[in-house]
């Protein structure tokens, strides 16, 4: 829809090292769409520990340490 309105957004990719075939796909939709595409990839070791921290503390809400990366990312490279 995007392309058929004729707008140009800019693809932000925070990469949490799950699957190159997410990383495949992006990129398949990028350049069929002629999107510019920024990649940040978090420290993947570092996401993971806390994670495992979390886990353990049984804190409900698991995604937490992921979105909190993911946010942190858009912000710092928006400001």
């Amino acid at each position: 829809m995007m392309k058929e309105a004729d707008l140009r957004p800019l693809v932000v990719h925070i990469d949490a090292g799950y699957t190159e075939l997410a990383v495949h796909n992006i990129g398949q939709i990028v350049r069929h769409c002629g999107y510019e595409l920024v990649t940040h990839v978090i420290d993947r070791e570092e996401v993971r520990d806390l994670q495992l921290a979390f886990v353990r503390s049984e804190i409900a809400n698991q995604d937490v340490v992921q979105d909190h990366a993911f946010f942190c990312d858009l912000i710092s490279f928006c400001c």
